[in-house]
């Protein structure tokens, strides 16, 4: 026989699972899709691997909606484009997912945050660590006055593409901005090439400079050449490159560059790593006293 005691033990417990029971179900995710197959492939001759995967939405007339990857321990993932997924099933390798690794040493660890949205459900989440060889960053000859590392990015990058080595610091300037400054820009980054104001095109990114007054030159250095300080970056600038400069210079991975600017300065530019949607430039520039 039931005392009054004990229905209310049974009632106390009761309650308790009830509660437990709505807790544990608020908890639970529930997922509109899945993430499978995370890895990275094989790294470009400037260091850059591709990121490969698969995300499927699951459910009648369910799409994935967006995808965003973030790394840890200086790593950079990167996206080239930002067009829309609307797609029942999408690989990361299709979205231009690319790892750069700018972690420290020759080798490191780093670990890959996936996150993918669904029309119907909740967020996939995925998170994978990686051993990767790690960005070697480059070494600028000796003499120069003015040094910096800057970021460019291409035409569908948020980052500015148009670039005066002649301010303090460095200015970059986005698509915006370089109508108002075109007189002051010495090259833009186009997404495969670096171009000059003097032979911008009238489409595309080179319109937003059209009529510069900038009167800088271009110039590749060739593979293989060793520059030791600032005086065999001059001597080369005047043996190798013309006067006029290059219309349009490939940017290829571990490349380097001179750049003669519209205030006489001459600039040394060093890629670090491969060209991406984004590109990453060890700088330095000095006055060119002939």
């Amino acid at each position: 026989m039931f005392t009054m005691k004990k229905l209310a033990l049974v009632g106390a417990a009761g309650l308790a699972a009830l509660s437990m029971s709505c807790s544990d179900s608020g908890d639970e995710s529930n997922p509109g899709g899945k993430i499978e197959n995370l890895e990275l492939g094989t790294a470009s001759t400037g260091g850059v691997y591709p990121i490969k995967g698969i995300i499927t939405a699951e459910g009648e007339a369910n799409l994935v909606k967006s995808v965003t990857i973030t790394a840890t321990n200086g790593g950079d993932a990167q996206r080239s484009g930002n067009e829309a997924i609307d797609a029942e099933t999408v690989t990361l390798e299709s979205l231009g997912y690319k790892l750069v690794p700018n972690c420290s040493g020759a080798n490191g660890k780093i670990t890959l945050k996936v996150k993918a949205t669904f029309a119907d459900g909740d967020p996939a989440e995925l998170d994978k660590e990686f051993d990767v060889k790690c960005t070697v960053v480059p070494t600028l000859p000796t003499g120069f006055d003015k040094t910096e590392t800057i970021t460019l990015g291409g035409p569908n990058s948020a980052l500015g593409s148009f670039l005066d080595i002649d301010a303090t610091p460095f200015a970059i300037y986005t698509q915006s901005q370089a109508g108002d400054k075109k007189n002051d820009i010495d090259l833009f980054f186009e997404g495969a090439n670096f171009i000059t104001p003097s032979y911008a095109p009238s489409t595309g990114l080179g319109s937003q400079v059209s009529g510069s007054t900038s009167v800088a030159t271009l110039c590749k250095v060739a593979s293989g050449t060793t520059l030791s300080n600032v005086d065999a970056v001059i001597d080369y600038f005047l043996d190798e490159c013309s006067e006029e400069g290059e219309a349009s210079v490939p940017v290829e991975a571990n490349g380097s560059y001179i750049v003669f600017t519209s205030a006489e300065n001459l600039a040394l530019l060093k890629l670090q790593g491969d060209v991406t949607a984004t590109i990453t430039i060890v700088t330095g520039r000095a006055p060119l006293d002939l």
